[in-house]
């Protein structure tokens, strides 16, 4: 059960190209991999970034998501706007178990 604001689910995207135990996801500073755990239990903040890596937890081909989290909003930009790197989705659900997904397909 979500403590926080949202709960996250982070999708893999990259058509098989990357499984799941290879697409890493740090924040809040602990790594994790889809396949470890794909939802994050978001907290409140006034703004943040949410990075993705493909292939190893370091690894250079990477991409982010800045984001601003409210008592009642999720506001996301990815990094699409400077430069194209991995395709990001991600699929925000509700306390009240409404679910939004978006990004890449």
């Amino acid at each position: 059960m979500a403590q926080n604001v949202p709960t996250v689910k982070v999708l893999n995207r990259t058509n098989s190209r990357f499984p799941d135990s290879k697409v890493y996801w740090p924040f809040n500073g602990q790594t994790h991999s889809i396949a470890e755990q794909p939802y994050l239990d978001m907290p409140a903040n006034l703004s943040g970034r949410m990075s993705f890596h493909l292939g190893s937890a370091d690894a250079a081909l990477s991409d982010f998501i800045e984001f601003t989290v409210g008592a009642d909003q999720f506001n996301g930009n990815t990094t699409r706007v400077d430069a194209f790197v991995p395709k990001l989705a991600m699929r925000l659900r509700s306390g009240a178990g409404s679910n939004l997904t978006g990004g890449s397909t």
